[in-house]
């Protein structure tokens, strides 16, 4: 079989595409490239509810400074592909308290034209949702809604944010954009953790309910401080319609 050897563009180094690139904990990345599917290929806008499908897509794996695997909270490092063709794809992520090494690992696809960057200057530190990125929500896909461009459904699930490095005793404002469900209210809520692993012994508290909305097309504010030894939080949302969210440090 034909050996095919790809390249990673990174801060005008040449390496070969699945090589790892070293990161630094903490900091935000922006991966880009272009990918297709090689294998089946499911509609863009196909929901399933507990039902895992073998979907093509371009994942991160992260690994440590002794080269094990780096398994962390995040949920949304798996790029869902829905075309044969080439079409431009983009993951943001944090890298981990213990993250050193990061790649890119094509699940039934061919991937071309990798380039991973630092994020700087941005004053939003949520990542942004996309609707193929998937993994943000619980037993299924986070998809668009059908009523309109950009709005997310989690009327059936809990989408949990990436892990964001925050530090304890500062002063935060989370901003949720979106409209309530048939029968609830959207809820958005927080998770403080010691690391970006989670777990019980990480946790300083777990998920509360801080905003509600009701009603259609309402943007609601909470500002907040984060217990003392948090160092990374999470966002989560549930029953409702998502059209943005934001999390901002209040100076």
């Amino acid at each position: 079989m034909k050996k095919i050897l790809m390249v990673l563009c990174l801060c005008g180094m040449m390496l070969p595409l699945f090589a790892k690139y070293k990161v630094t904990p903490r900091q935000r990345y922006r991966a880009t490239f272009e990918a297709r599917a090689t294998k089946n290929i499911f509609p863009e806008e196909f929901r399933c509810q507990g039902v895992k499908l073998d979907y093509p897509g371009v994942s991160l794996q992260f690994t440590d400074s002794k080269n094990r695997k780096y398994v962390r909270m995040a949920r949304g490092n798996f790029f869902n592909l829905h075309s044969k063709e080439f079409v431009p794809c983009a993951i943001e992520f944090y890298a981990g308290e213990g993250i050193k090494m990061v790649k890119l690992v094509p699940r039934h696809a061919e991937v071309r034209n990798v380039k991973i960057v630092p994020v700087e200057g941005e004053s939003n530190l949520a990542v942004p949702l996309d609707h193929r990125v998937s993994g943000q929500v619980r037993d299924f896909y986070l998809t668009p809604g059908g009523i309109g461009k950009g709005i997310y459904d989690v009327c059936f699930g809990k989408i949990y944010g990436d892990p964001i490095p925050v530090e304890g005793g500062k002063r935060y404002r989370l901003t949720v954009y979106g409209y309530a469900g048939v029968s609830r209210a959207l809820r958005a809520g927080l998770e403080f953790y010691t690391h970006d692993r989670g777990g019980r012994g990480a946790t300083v508290r777990g998920s509360r309910t801080q905003i509600q909305i009701k009603g259609k097309n309402k943007q609601v504010i909470y500002n907040f401080k984060t217990p003392a030894k948090t160092r990374w939080l999470r966002v989560t949302m549930m029953w409702g319609f998502v059209k943005s969210y934001k999390l901002e440090e209040i100076k």
